[in-house]
């Protein structure tokens, strides 16, 4: 029998008056893959919210995230703060009681699992920077357009800071 993970992506969000923070659940994948938005007519986008290493079994990447199918570290079980979608997509309110290994990974973590078991990325970066793991690995492995500016307070707006996969596994 084959594993699967079911990540959710979750965005620190900010009250702009009252200053609160809070995880808010972004998006459900694979499972909830948009495959083309359009606009005026024409595609204007594709594959959106999709992340190349949540649609397929990669027992690589479930043991470097949670120990799952391999050696890794032990699953952190769900954050103190964790989303609503989260919470439901993942079996904790009425979602899949089969789920097992509950756990999360910041953007960074993620991303450096999968960059980690690309074999050529090395050489890539000698000699392709235009390899999309290479020029922009946030938006490649998780459909992030993250781009880090600051606000008039010189406060980072947006980054990878700000996001998380929070995941489980079903065998």
């Amino acid at each position: 029998m084959g594993c699967d993970i079911h990540p959710v992506l979750e965005k620190k969000w900010t009250h702009p008056k009252t200053g609160e923070t809070k995880w808010v659940g972004q998006h459900a994948f694979p499972y909830v893959t948009i495959k083309e938005v359009w606009k005026d007519g024409a595609v204007v986008a594709t594959n959106v919210w999709h992340s190349p290493r949540a649609q397929s079994r990669d027992y690589g990447l479930f043991a470097k995230l949670a120990g799952v199918r391999g050696d890794g570290p032990d699953p952190r079980g769900y954050p103190e703060d964790v989303s609503d979608l989260t919470l439901m997509e993942l079996g904790a309110v009425g979602g899949n009681a089969d789920l097992h290994s509950h756990s999360w990974a910041s953007a960074r973590e993620w991303v450096t699992a999968c960059i980690s078991l690309e074999e050529d990325l090395p050489e890539l970066v000698l000699t392709d920077n235009e390899d999309p793991r290479v020029k922009d690995p946030y938006k490649h492995y998780l459909e992030l357009d993250i781009e880090t500016y600051e606000d008039d307070d010189g406060l980072p707006m947006d980054c990878p800071d700000n996001y998380r996969v929070v995941f489980a596994f079903d065998n």
